[in-house]
């Protein structure tokens, strides 16, 4: 499957529960039978409340500048540091500069699925 990014509608980012997280907008770019990648945008100040899910999450910074929580450790991200997150997990972030993230879940959120 191959989507181009003029097809891929950016949106705000909300919990299952249909809370907004301010600052937050995705795109989800490819999706395969098990596996999504979207491209989450941040605001500066931006913060992802502590929270977990059952998806495998993988996550690429292209750009901007984080603070993740996991396992109540914070870690400083930058332009070219990854992550890994076990289903389960909880975790959280803080943009501290506004950026770009590529995340990848496994299995596909449904939520963030693009109406057909």
């Amino acid at each position: 499957m191959i989507k181009h990014s003029k097809d891929c509608p950016l949106k705000e980012t909300r919990f299952k529960d249909g809370a907004l997280v301010k600052g937050v907008k995705y795109r989800t770019l490819a999706v395969g039978e098990m596996t999504m990648c979207t491209i989450m945008e941040y605001s500066k100040g931006a913060v992802v409340p502590p929270h977990k899910h059952h998806h495998e999450q993988v996550g690429y910074v292209v750009s901007g500048k984080y603070r993740a929580t996991v396992g109540g450790k914070d870690e400083i991200l930058g332009p070219g540091d990854s992550y890994a997150f076990p289903g389960n997990t909880e975790h959280a972030f803080e943009a501290l500069e506004a950026g770009q993230i590529i995340d990848v879940f496994t299995p596909i959120r449904k939520e963030y699925m693009d109406p057909q």
